[in-house]
């Protein structure tokens, strides 16, 4: 495989997992605000937050901070721009796969919402951050008395690792 190849590779699998961390920090940021119910904020579905998808994760951080259209109408443009290419890549830049020319233009664009997506996130941690500051001073309360459970995540328990050994028990059976 060329350089070429791995690095396209490497810049789209980029764009997909900067979105899953987007995501993460979108989850945890909404669960701490509903627990201290920063900007009156209250969770719409608590045992269901893990399945909101991307676009209503950002509805509901607009919701706590209303005071920043612009950035979450950038959160909005990171999510389309990374739908389009993550999930219609032959329909969006296919074309431009066959000639090297072209694969430059799909890395050059990659790499661009790679960018924008690492400056978006270290802007959410920033917001994050300023609120977990602020809690001792406005929520001190509700601080001491959060019991939080034991965060217990193993690859020997995970779910991937469930449907890889299913993966594996059918592949043996069936592509060996």
């Amino acid at each position: 495989m060329s350089d070429q190849n791995q690095t396209l590779m490497a810049a789209y699998g980029a764009t997909a997992f900067y979105m899953h961390v987007t995501e993460d920090i979108l989850r945890l940021h909404l669960c701490d605000c509903d627990y201290y119910r920063i900007n009156a904020y209250q969770l719409p579905l608590k045992p269901a937050l893990h399945k909101l998808r991307l676009q209503r994760l950002i509805d509901e951080f607009a919701k706590i901070h209303p005071d920043s259209p612009e950035f979450i109408r950038g959160l909005h443009c990171i999510r389309e721009a990374r739908n389009d290419v993550v999930h219609e890549f032959i329909t969006q830049v296919g074309s431009d796969v066959a000639s090297e020319e072209g694969r430059d233009q799909i890395l050059a664009l990659l790499l661009r919402l790679v960018r924008y997506q690492c400056l978006y996130i270290s802007r959410l941690r920033l917001i994050h951050e300023a609120h977990l500051r602020d809690l001792p001073i406005l929520h001190l309360d509700r601080l001491l008395q959060r019991k939080e459970p034991e965060f217990v995540a193993h690859v020997s328990t995970s779910d991937a690792q469930t449907w890889l050994d299913e993966l594996v028990t059918i592949s043996d059976a069936t592509v060996a």
